[in-house]
């Protein structure tokens, strides 16, 4: 039964005895102090634990430390060790951390108290009728609380176990003793402020406490008091310790009518999370699908400060998110560590909800590793799931803890944003350009030599601006859309624009427009002035020999704004390479006969044909 091998410190060897001493932290002031041991707080390999020590050899500690090993009970103090110092020879027995009710019964609420005594009663119940034995006494000091408000039994060092009289006429002494623990506690905490609470001291005074063994109660009959049976919390309790005797439709009942709104209104949160939550959260539960249904969600989500008006789950959260913090997530990093599949699954599904509660060393130390075990499990919906965990992992501790060190693999090829009235999101306002003179309607020069998109102007504007492309902005491939032919119906219908506004008086010869590349607006100085006249006094021969050069020379010719200087286009035929040479067809010139080679094919055909003759007979002689 247990660790039976170190009772009273006899089964145990000197080192075993000695290590377990030489591991624990005992504190040094004592949490109370007996006439023959002190009880401290201790703690081995971080499990909190509580140290009876001895301070005299009268063998009153090794008397506890074998009842407490011998019965073993939910609801009595657990054993743990016992053992010898070698140096002192003081008897050290190791049990669960508890503290005595009377040093923490200040901090117990109503229903904690109300709670505790229907467990004392049921724990005096089994020690008569079924372990056949029943304590000398039974009072505050038999009685310790754990951290989480449970009240467990333990007898007084200077107690032993004694038979009980066979006959069942005989009085009772436990029943007195419990009907006297039962006065002084209600009277002092509870008062009228619980519901049954004055019923069940009458019948601790007029007969607990009676000298006629008639009139006592048993202890079975104490528990169907209705002290208890109007208890929420004892309900809550005693359902979900007897779990696994329920059935289904009885759980079905409890999780989705019963349980929230008597967690969420009728139970303060602290006493849930301190308390309940270890029942709330154990494995019976997190198997039970009506549980997982009905009330998990609410269970797993922590309460957010949101508004009466925000019709959410998490508005039906029953947990605070401090409480949450402090409370709840010590269970779940302990029930991470369950290989279970079913028990997994649920924690996968509601992992979004509680993520945020964690701190990031927890996250990275603990909860990621144990989560990345899911992924190679042969189960594809419990990778599903680890996938999805990871993916809301992802967004909290960062790609790169999660999935390691990583390289870029896709390139953003989203398009340029618009531009609005000349400014880019990404650069600064678009740079201009003035073209020098106006352009006619002759035939433009190849894409290449167009560096922009010209704009309109008005016809009293003799420079025309025009936008030069940003570096960051993805420009149009060869072949797109626009095309040589949109570019010069641009221009053609600008320089068209241009001409109608000078009226039909004002027309010059079209062949001087084929001759001179200039607009009729273009501005008129002197060096322009005498290179037109001297182009018209030329004649027509000399005129065609230089009309290439002037034209090209006019539409190559811009300034750029920049401080009121101009500069040259950087553009032109020489600089950049021209991409469909190769794409020129080659076309070959006709041949052209005079009369005296009219007949020379025939002759050729003859010289021929005397060849093949020849060549034919040489065949036939080596046949």
């Amino acid at each position: 039964m247990g660790n039976e091998q170190s009772s009273g410190g006899h089964g145990s060897t000197e080192g075993s005895q000695s290590g377990l001493l030489k591991d624990c932290v005992i504190d040094a002031d004592p949490i109370l102090n007996d006439q023959h041991w002190s009880l401290h707080h201790a703690q081995l390999h971080s499990t909190p634990m509580s140290v009876f020590i001895s301070k005299d050899k009268n063998g009153s500690l090794d008397e506890l430390a074998k009842n407490l090993r011998l019965y073993r009970h939910p609801h009595i103090l657990r054993y743990i060790n016992c053992t010898q110092c070698p140096k002192r020879g003081k008897t050290h027995l190791f049990t669960e951390k508890a503290s005595p009710l009377s040093v923490v019964l200040k901090q117990q609420s109503p229903s904690q108290v109300c709670l505790g005594l229907q467990k004392l009663a049921v724990v005096l119940d089994f020690l008569k009728n079924v372990a056949k034995v029943s304590p000398d006494t039974i009072s505050t000091a038999s009685i310790f609380v754990t951290p989480e408000g449970n009240w467990k039994l333990s007898f007084q060092a200077t107690a032993s176990l004694s038979k009980p009289p066979p006959s069942e006429d005989n009085y009772d002494k436990n029943v007195a003793d419990y009907g006297a623990l039962i006065h002084t506690l209600l009277q002092r905490e509870l008062s009228d402020e619980h519901d049954g609470s004055a019923d069940l001291l009458e019948i601790a005074k007029s007969k607990m406490q009676s000298k006629n063994p008639q009139i006592q109660p048993s202890f079975r009959q104490i528990l169907r008091s209705s002290f208890f049976a109007q208890s929420v919390f004892v309900h809550i309790e005693n359902f979900l310790s007897d779990l696994p005797m329920k059935s289904a439709a009885e759980r079905e009942k409890f999780f989705a009518k019963e349980l929230v709104p008597s967690l969420k209104h009728e139970i303060p949160a602290n006493l849930v999370a301190w308390q309940l939550a270890p029942l709330l959260l154990s494995r019976m539960v997190l198997l039970d699908k009506a549980a997982v249904e009905h009330f998990l969600p609410h269970m797993l989500t922590p309460k957010d400060d949101l508004t009466h008006n925000d019709l959410t789950e998490k508005e039906e959260a029953i947990l605070p998110a401090e409480l949450f913090k402090e409370k709840i997530i010590p269970i779940l990093i302990n029930i991470f560590h369950v290989r279970e599949m079913q028990i997994r699954l649920v924690l996968l599904n509601f992992f979004p909800n509680y993520v945020g509660m964690f701190t990031k060393t927890q996250l990275e130390d603990v909860i990621l590793p144990l989560v990345l075990l899911g992924i190679r499990d042969s189960n594809d919906n419990l990778v599903g799931e680890t996938l999805k965990a990871l993916s809301v992992l992802v967004s909290v501790l960062g790609a790169e803890k999660v999935v390691g060190k990583r390289k870029k693999v896709f390139a953003d090829g989203s398009p340029a944003k618009s531009k609005i009235d000349g400014f880019s999101a990404k650069s600064k306002p678009c740079d201009t350009v003035e073209i020098a003179e106006q352009l006619p309607a002759s035939p433009l020069p190849p894409k290449s030599d167009v560096p922009a998109k010209f704009f309109s102007s008005n016809s009293s504007s003799s420079i025309k601006e025009v936008e030069v492309p940003d570096e960051n902005v993805r420009q149009s491939p060869i072949g797109a859309e626009t095309s040589d032919e949109e570019l010069h119906a641009n221009l053609v219908g600008d320089d068209q624009d241009n001409r109608n506004s000078l009226g039909d008086d004002d027309w010059e010869p079209w062949e001087e427009d084929e001759e001179i590349c200039a607009s009729p607006n273009r501005p008129n100085t002197p060096e322009l002035s005498e290179n037109i006249s001297s182009l018209k006094m030329m004649g027509p021969a000399e005129t065609e020999e230089i009309d290439s050069l002037i034209s090209v020379s006019a539409c190559n010719t811009v300034a750029v704004k920049n401080k009121d200087t101009f500069v040259k286009n950087p553009i032109s035929d020489a600089e950049e390479p021209d991409f469909f040479a190769d794409m020129q067809p080659v076309i070959q010139a006709k041949q052209v006969m005079t009369p005296h080679d009219k007949f020379a094919p025939i002759l050729q055909e003859d010289n021929c044909e005397g060849d093949d003759q020849d060549g034919w007979n040489d065949d036939e002689a080596w046949s």
